[in-house]
C-alpha cells in the first residue's frame, strides 16, 4: 500500500508530489484494510492523497485504481 500525493494539474513538473509507502495496515476482511496515516507531517505533509493497493497475486503487481470521494 502506498499514499500518493496528487500532482498539480497546471505544471509539467511538481516537486511536491510524493510517494509514501504504508507498512502500518491490517487486513480486517477479504477486501477491507485498516490503514493508519503517517504520524509525522514531514513524512506526508497535509494535502490530498490517494491510497493505492498492490497485491502480489496480480500480474506484474498492477496497482488498484484510486477513486476520489
Amino acid at each position: 500500500m502506498a499514499l500518493v500525493r496528487l500532482g498539480s494539474p497546471t505544471h509539467g513538473f511538481d516537486q511536491n508530489q510524493r510517494y509514501v509507502p504504508s507498512t502500518n495496515f491490517t487486513q480486517v476482511g477479504p477486501e477491507t484494510y485498516l490503514v493508519q496515516a503517517p504520524t509525522s507531517s514531514t513524512d506526508a505533509p497535509p494535502w490530498n492523497y490517494r491510497l493505492f493497493v498492490l497485491h502480489n497475486c496480480t500480474p506484474h503487481n498492477v496497482p488498484s485504481v484510486a477513486h476520489s470521494t
